[in-house]
């Protein structure tokens, strides 16, 4: 069955009821690191509250969920290079992200930008990692 969400605000209790009916619950709570992949488009010239960005409080009320759902992971919020010149540094830099999110306290710590056209990335194989794919 397709179900369809257009939430504006998730509470982390939503999140992780959402979680466990996708199976994805204990994979989460044992992660020590987790990547957020939002789409930030060309956040110069995008409008931060239009349809084609992530809606940055609903970033901020997955980062929050996932924060409480794992209380050690480190959460990497992800973007890399848009046609038309529009570089996830400058993205980042235009939304001031992480910062821009107000995680509170300690958590703010464990928050952390990643350029995934620029930081320097390893390839790493392991079936013990999980993904999700079109299947």
């Amino acid at each position: 069955m397709l179900e369809i969400c257009t939430l504006r605000r998730l509470e982390p209790p939503e999140f992780e009821r959402l979680l466990d009916r996708l199976g994805r619950l204990e994979e989460l709570t044992a992660a020590r690191s987790i990547v957020v992949k939002p789409n930030l488009v060309a956040a110069n010239c995008a409008k931060p509250d239009g349809h084609a960005m992530t809606d940055r409080t609903l970033l901020h009320d997955v980062l929050r969920a996932i924060l409480a759902i794992n209380p050690h992971a480190r959460v990497h919020v992800a973007e890399s290079d848009s046609t038309g010149n529009a570089f996830a540094y400058e993205k980042l830099a235009q939304l001031g992200l992480p910062g821009s999110l107000q995680v509170p306290g300690p958590d703010a710590e464990r928050v952390t930008t990643c350029d995934l056209s620029r930081d320097r990335l390893v390839r790493v194989t392991d079936e013990r990692f999980a993904f999700f794919t079109s299947g």
